[in-house]
Order: C-alpha cells, then sequence, then structure tokens
C-alpha cells in the first residue's frame, strides 16, 4: 500500500512539474532554455521568403528551403526548430540558430503579430525585396560590361 501511496504522489509531482514547463513565447529571453526550439519555430512557421531574408538576415537559399518547407507541411504546423533538419543542411540549421538567438525584442515583436495583420508589412518587405533584387541584377549588368 505504501509503494501505491508513493507512486501515485510521484505521478501527481511529476505532472504538476511538467505542467510547469509550459512555454510563454511573449516573453523573452525563453524560459526555461527548453522554450526555445518550439517558441521560435512558431515565429517562422508561416513566415514569408521576404521576413526571412530581410527581417531575420538569413541567407536566401536557408530561407528559400525554410518557405518550401512550410507550405509543403502546412496541416503540419512545425514545432520545434530541429524539424527544419529535413531540408536544412547542418551550416544553414546552425545559421537558423544562430540568428534566431540574435533577435532583438523588435524582430520578435514582429513575429508575434497575426499574420493578417502583417499584411501590409508584408507588402513593403516584398517591394524592398524586389528593389534589392532590381539593384543587384543592375549591379551585376554594370559590372559586365565594363
Amino acid at each position: 500500500m505504501k509503494k501505491l501511496i508513493l507512486s501515485v504522489l510521484f505521478l501527481l509531482f511529476t505532472a504538476s512539474f511538467a505542467a510547469a514547463q509550459t512555454c510563454d513565447c511573449k516573453i523573452v529571453p525563453y524560459n526555461p532554455a527548453s522554450c526555445f526550439s518550439p517558441c521560435t519555430a512558431s515565429l517562422i512557421v508561416d513566415s514569408t521568403l521576404e521576413e526571412l531574408l530581410i527581417v531575420i538576415g538569413l541567407k536566401k537559399e536557408t530561407a528559400e528551403k525554410i518557405v518550401e518547407y512550410n507550405e509543403k507541411n502546412k496541416t503540419k504546423k512545425t514545432r520545434t526548430i530541429e524539424e527544419y533538419k529535413a531540408v536544412l543542411k547542418d551550416e544553414e540549421l546552425k545559421e537558423l540558430e544562430n540568428k534566431l538567438q540574435s533577435l532583438n525584442e523588435g524582430q520578435i515583436n514582429y513575429f508575434q503579430i497575426s499574420v493578417k495583420e502583417r499584411k501590409d508589412e508584408r507588402a513593403k518587405l516584398a517591394r524592398i525585396y524586389r528593389d534589392i533584387t532590381a539593384l543587384e541584377n543592375t549591379i551585376t549588368i554594370t559590372t559586365r560590361v565594363q
């Protein structure tokens, strides 16, 4: 009987401890540290290419792979950063983790706004990205001509 009571108490204790481990992704830095992966994954799961490039600062190839992965897995929202191992090379995953670890409060706040509310900002980022791409193409053409 004593073992049964101790077992039940142990289960109750571990269940309450696990419940205390829920992540509040609105508070940065993420605490406990195990919240980093699910909280940052929730930031980028609905991100556009332009948001990943301009707001986070990822390399184009890495950002394209993330967007493609997210589109293919729309019904299964990505839960952790580790899930991107399926499409990212080790160095790309490290780049993603490093960029996410160095996000400032403004960047995090931007991604915590609902996708619907970010519509205007997304349009501005798309225009900026088009302008940057056009400028890069002009520079490339000019360099080749010289």
